[in-house]
């Protein structure tokens, strides 16, 4: 049953109104007032969206959606029709007494649609139920967003040199100089003139590949604009509320949702949730909930739309998955999500949320936001790579970015039709995302131009920014921009601004600011984080108790030394070295905090963007819970030492000493805290913590008395709490006239002691008197070190001054001091090293046809061009190949005469070309098959596993089966897909197949040639971890480098690894930034150049059976994902054996893998086999077994996971059909096969065996362009 569906909006409501088609026998009639919902007449079986006031020239085209589709629409609908007439009439009843209403005085009745726990949940039916029930409580805002000559800069230019111990200093000296002077920085532009709207109740798509300036964008619009420069004539008008205003007054209704996933690793997924939602409860809550079951009630919904109610009581994880292994990858990705959309934000910008989702679970959180705009009126932003199909028909507006520059804002329905008008076609197989993402692509552009056209489509991306501010749609959307500023106007009465205050007022406590951003008051909040701060440590006690067991062991070894020292003259000075020791051991215990404040504070800014808290209190909650730690430490150590060291043996001497070394140690603590919070990384707070440890303890006043302090260094200790700390201790044990008895004289012996008078001896220690039997303990501090026995309390007191001004101070600066932002996109390159003349650069010489040197911030006076040979690749595409030099006009960087080769590629006009004739030519050009030791090895050996199962122990008597009997194999030459919804054991079964799990249980076979695997077996492998981990000060040459040494075989010479060394560069298209640092992203590699440099770390490593992939295209745009499945298919055709776990394959994508196994929860093996030619042995085996058919142009991968979706909606157990279909059955047989051929010695081949390295073919040469 189809119907038909326009997504227009209402003139006046801005919302689509839904009416039924008329039949013959009725006639339009004015629109009249809604009747009740029991009179309203069923839905014939096609209908339509009327547009009441739009001309009809002026009316959309039709669109067909499913009868589903459709009724989910209406439902929306009507209930934002529901919530208007209740806002008209006031009437609350009949909302209340609807069946299947939300009754939030008691649970939801079990396994009903509104237990979020049950079979049978309905969010849709709960978000109508809650919904009501809230607008009767208070008004939901609503926010858009329009803006024109959006330009923002970056501080800094497109490459750097790298920092070293030698420059570190004066560079920052420079930088800091320049900025007190306000010397204008250098600035490099990464947002062009941007302009559009997004309305409430609207959804944008952000195109673009990574670079592009998505991250950028979002961030601007979400009031995130630290470390960048907005142009002063930008204009942002969020519905008549200015940028700064939204800024200063509503962070928390314009949120960035960035793309790391950063959680508390051992917090529960519930507590996680529950924190957030707890945060921004509203001060009237619907039913009269209280807050924290308003709080649970939101959280458990939020979980069940997002389907992670099962992960309830499991803790997030690290984003490593060694430190704290937690809930899958795409399981925290979703918790991110529900984080986010618990703030209840009117404004949302998700930047690539979607990164590590399958493509259903994908489209499952696009329909979560389309049901929050058109229900609550949000407007969300979302920059999408990889997006299925079906999630991009549910946004409204699409914004395609190219290098900067906006090359299309409008409808998403037009955007596929206004770059075909420029000349360009949209393959079929391709779907409209990746089309218009591949309009940034040079090379996938050039292939899909319109015949005769190539001399009139845009090439560069200064033409298509031209193309687009000339063309109709851009006049529409300044007709849009002009209508916006008219509604909602920054000056004026400004009478939406006025209501968005009192609405967010009506959220907030009581006790909060109306200017403050947050919805609950400080102590509350304090409160809070005083609440997680103790889930945080009831959920992984055993660092504290790790570091009191330490501390007590040391403490022990230390005590040994000074074990009951006696109570004479000559154990003053032992004593002395006793108490200077345990201040050390007592102050510098908390040195590590530096590093715990570090672990915590992108979550803590997180959260300060979402506006859940003030960071301050944060600070004092982390402050108040470390107490308990301190004090008992504090009594645990000290009294270890004050008693088996014989120390003074008085009440009042020992708490005074307990009291004493507690303040140094909280004095200390907050201290290092200070250090951690005025500085933007843990890489600078560790320097100034080192010179403050040192200093402390120079200047404590044992090793040098206070009396030889240098003039110019005695402020140290003046400033130094540990100082004071130490002269208290002293007085404490040497003051009040205790007297010390001596058993040394001077002079001293059998004579002298029987004719010396007793005023002649002097006691044989400092400060003894002649005359004397003892010494005087207020008198040795004072001749040794200048102490006096009045200032052991004035010291205590200091201590605790010096505390407090800490702990101000580090409260002021944990709300002006931010971590240090990215600078946007930035290569690092050591001294020495002239950067190689960027792409994009020759692109634009070779295009408009000049020799001249162009005017970019880049250092380059000339750059003469020659055409050579062409390149040709598999496909038949045409590549020309750029020779030439650059002059570097001045730079300091330059070396020699200040020349530099460089290699660049761009595609010329289409060409047709014979591959086998053109690969000879190739051949002769580059020497022919002569590469020998350079090229991929071969592979000969199989690798298969059956029965593959793991379990871990998640509690004492009870264990959790991750995988389940999963079988298959690795074949060399071939190409392996592992897919599987998100939670499946897809990384999981990766690492157990690769030997790198380190907890649990795993059984079943695993072998190679039908013999168990060796302990060589992880050294004959390559495993490329999801998470891209490099050393940030190395180059990209040394990280390969480094790889190629140490793991290649022996056979190979040492010449013949660096020489592989530069042929994996090459086979990358690395040149451009090989000898680039790491760095971090936004100041060294991009997200694709790291994904390269992981790939080829485990490529340099030549292994020799198997190279395992996780996740190599997450967090990639389509284009940036086909190269890379361009290098996997090179390798395959060169022998590799590859198994590649992937989560978003386009149509395109996923025809480049030969084999797929597909998981089910629970690591349940669903299918495993051929894929076939357009998928169609794949899509067979559905459709034979029950599955229905997939829609016209629907992604085949889309379509499988569809039917074992992460919701749980799955009707057929797809796992259970394939233990009893054919192919289960042809795959053990071939399993047994296996093994009995290498069993009878027919596989006589071992990995591991010297073989003839292979000649280079051409694919593997021009795989990557450049």
């Amino acid at each position: 049953m189809a119907a038909t569906l326009s997504t227009n909006k209402n003139v006046e409501s801005g919302r689509p109104v839904l009416r039924s088609r008329p039949t013959s026998a009725q006639q339009p009639q004015p629109q009249p007032a809604p009747p009740p919902r029991s009179s309203r007449r069923s839905r014939p079986r096609s209908s339509l969206v009327s547009f009441p006031g739009v001309p009809s020239g002026q009316r959309p085209k039709s669109v067909h959606i499913s009868a589903d589709e459709y009724k989910a629409i209406t439902d929306l609908v009507e209930l934002a029709k529901d919530f208007l007439e209740k806002q008209q009439t006031g009437d609350v009843s009949a909302s209340s007494t609807q069946s299947g209403s939300l009754d939030v005085s008691k649970p939801p009745k079990q396994d009903g649609p509104l237990d979020p726990f049950g079979a049978n949940f309905d969010a849709r039916e709960w978000a109508k139920s809650f919904y009501r029930l809230r607008s009767d409580s208070c008004e939901v805002r609503k926010a858009g967003v329009a803006f024109r000559n959006l330009r923002i800069s970056g501080y800094g230019s497109d490459t750097a040199f790298q920092k070293t111990v030698g420059n570190a200093w004066w560079l920052k000296a420079v930088a800091t100089v320049g900025g007190l002077l306000r010397m204008k920085r250098q600035q490099v532009r990464i947002l062009h003139d941007l302009e559009g709207a997004v309305n409430d109740g609207e959804m944008l798509c952000v195109l673009g590949p990574p670079g592009s300036g998505c991250s950028t964008f979002l961030r601007t619009i979400a009031g995130d604009t630290q470390g960048t420069h907005v142009a002063e004539n930008a204009y942002l008008n969020y519905r008549g509320v200015s940028a700064d205003e939204m800024k200063r007054y509503f962070r928390g209704d314009a949120v960035y949702i960035a793309e790391e996933d950063v959680h508390f690793p051992v917090l529960s997924v519930a507590d996680t949730l529950f924190f957030a939602a707890r945060a921004r409860a509203p001060k009237t809550r619907p039913g009269g909930l209280t807050t924290d079951e308003y709080a649970r009630r939101v959280r458990d919904v939020t979980m069940a739309m997002l389907g992670i109610q099962h992960t309830m009581q499991t803790p997030v994880g690290g984003t490593d998955g060694d430190t704290v292994r937690g809930v899958s990858g795409g399981e925290r990705k979703r918790v991110s999500i529900a984080e986010a959309a618990l703030s209840f934000a009117p404004i949302q910008c998700w930047d690539n949320s979607t990164r590590g989702l399958d493509s259903a679970t994908t489209v499952d959180f696009c329909r979560t936001l389309r049901v929050q705009s058109d229900i609550m009126g949000m407007a969300s932003a979302v920059a999408i790579y990889q997006a299925p199909q079906e999630a991009y028909e549910l946004f409204d507006k699409v914004l395609v970015l190219y290098e900067g520059r906006q090359i299309y804002f409008g409808k998403t329905a037009q955007a596929k039709r206004y770059f075909q008008r420029l000349g360009f076609i949209c393959p079929r197989n391709q779907t409209t995302p990746d089309f218009l993402t591949s309009m940034t692509s040079p090379v996938e552009r050039e292939g899909v131009i319109k015949p005769g056209y190539e001399a009139k489509v845009p090439h560069t991306p200064d033409e298509f920014a031209e193309a687009w501010r000339t063309s109709s749609n851009r006049r529409q959307l300044s007709q849009e921009l002009d209508a916006y500023d008219g509604s909602f106007g920054l000056s004026g009465s400004r009478t939406h601004y006025a209501d968005f205050l009192a609405s967010k007022k009506s959220d907030q406590s009581s006790l909060q600011r109306w200017k403050s951003p947050y919805t609950i008051s400080y102590p509350r909040q304090v409160q809070l984080c005083l609440w997680r701060a103790f889930a945080l440590l009831k959920a992984a006690p055993q660092m504290t108790v790790t570091m009191l067991v330490i501390n007590l062991f040391q403490t022990l070894i230390v005590a040994s030394v000074f074990f009951r020292l006696p109570d004479t003259a000559e154990s003053m000075k032992a004593r002395s070295t006793l108490l200077f020791t345990t201040t050390l051991v007592n102050a510098f215990g908390c040195v590590l905090e530096v590093s715990a404040l570090y672990a915590k504070r992108a979550i803590v800014e997180k959260h300060v963007r979402y506006a859940l808290y003030h960071a301050s209190s944060e600070a004092i909650a982390d402050l108040v819970m470390s107490l308990p730690y301190k004090l008992l430490n504090a009594i645990t150590v000290n009294t270890i030492f004050y008693w088996m060291c014989n120390m003074r043996t008085e009440a009042g001497a020992f708490l005074t000493f307990v009291l004493v070394q507690f303040a140094m140690t909280l004095a200390v603590s907050l201290l290092f805290r200070l250090v951690a919070s005025v500085t933007k990384s843990h890489t600078a707070a560790m320097a100034p913590s080192t010179i403050v440890m040192l200093a402390l303890a120079l200047y404590t006043g044992f090793a040098v008395p206070p009396m030889y302090y240098k003039p110019y260094a005695a402020w140290i200790a003046t400033l130094s709490p540990v100082a004071y700390g130490f002269e208290a201790l002293m007085v404490n044990e040497f003051g009040g006239g205790r007297r010390f008895p001596c058993t040394a004289f001077v002079p001293s012996g059998p004579a002298y002691n029987a004719t010396m008078i007793a005023q002649t001896r002097v006691c044989a220690a400092q400060g003894g008197v002649a005359g004397t039997t003892f010494i005087d303990g207020s008198a040795y501090i004072t001749g040794a070190f200048g102490y006096l026995d009045n200032h052991r309390w004035r010291n205590v007191g200091v201590i605790f001054a010096f505390a407090a001004a800490y702990f101000l101070l580090h409260l002021i600066a944990t709300e002006l001091v931010s971590s240090e932002k990215s600078k946007g996109e930035m290569l690092v390159f050591p001294r020495g090293k002239v950067p190689i003349r960027r792409a994009r650069d020759v692109e634009d010489h070779i295009t408009k046809g000049r020799t001249e040197a162009p005017s970019t911030s880049t250092p380059m006076a000339s750059l003469p061009v020659t055409p050579v040979a062409p390149v040709f690749t598999k496909g038949g595409h045409w590549e020309s190949e750029i020779t030439g030099t650059y002059t570097d006009g001045g730079s300091p960087t330059t070396t020699g005469s200040g020349k530099v080769s460089y290699t660049a590629r761009t595609s010329p006009p289409a060409k047709s070309w014979n591959w086998p004739q053109e690969r000879d030519r190739f051949e002769d050009r580059s020497g022919g098959n002569n590469d020998g030791e350079l090229g991929i090895d071969r592979q000969t050996a199989i690798f298969h596993w059956s029965n593959v199962c793991y379990e871990v122990k998640v509690k004492k008597n009870e264990t959790k089966r991750i995988l389940d009997g999963v079988d298959g194999w690795c074949k060399p030459g071939t190409l392996t897909a592992l897919m599987g919804v998100s939670g499946a054991g897809k990384t999981t079964l990766l690492d157990a197949l690769a030997s790198r799990l380190s907890t649990g249980v795993v059984t079943g076979e695993m072998l190679v040639d039908g013999a168990p695997r060796d302990a060589s077996f992880q050294q004959k492998t390559g495993y490329v971890k999801q998470q891209d981990q490099h050393l940030v000060t190395s180059t990209v040459r040394e990280a390969l480098t480094f790889s190629a040494v140490l793991r290649q075989p022996a056979r190979f010479s040492h010449k013949q690894k660096i020489a592989y060394v530069d042929k994996v560069i090459d086979i990358l298209g690395m040149e451009e930034y090989a000898d680039a640092v790491v760095g971090v992203p936004g100041e060294g590699l991009n997200v694709e150049q790291r994904k390269r440099l992981t790939i080829g770390v485990e490529l340099a490593a030549r292994p020799a059976l198997l190279l395992f992939l996780d996740e190599p295209t997450s967090g990639l745009d389509s284009q940036t994902s086909l190269s890379i499945c361009n290098l996997l298919e090179t390798l395959r055709q060169n022998g590799q054996a590859i198994l590649c776990t992937i989560h978003q394959p386009s149509a395109v994508l996923f025809e480049r893998f030969d084999r797929l196994l597909l998981l089910a929860r629970g690591g349940r093996t669903v299918y495993f086999g051929q894929i076939g030619r357009n998928a169609n042995v794949l899509v067979d085996y559905f459709i034979r077994n029950g599955g229905p058919r997939p829609k016209k142009g629907q992604n085949p991968a889309e379509y499988i996971l569809e039917q074992v979706r992460a919701s749980g909606e799955k009707t057929m157990d797809w796992p259970d059909i394939w233990r009893q279909s054919t192919e289960y059955d042809e795959v053990k047989a071939h399993l047994t096969r296996l093994k009995e051929e290498a069993g009878r010695g027919q596989r006589t081949t071992h990995p591991t065996q010297q073989q003839q390295d292979p000649p280079l073919q051409p694919p593997f040469q021009s795989s990557f362009p450049r």
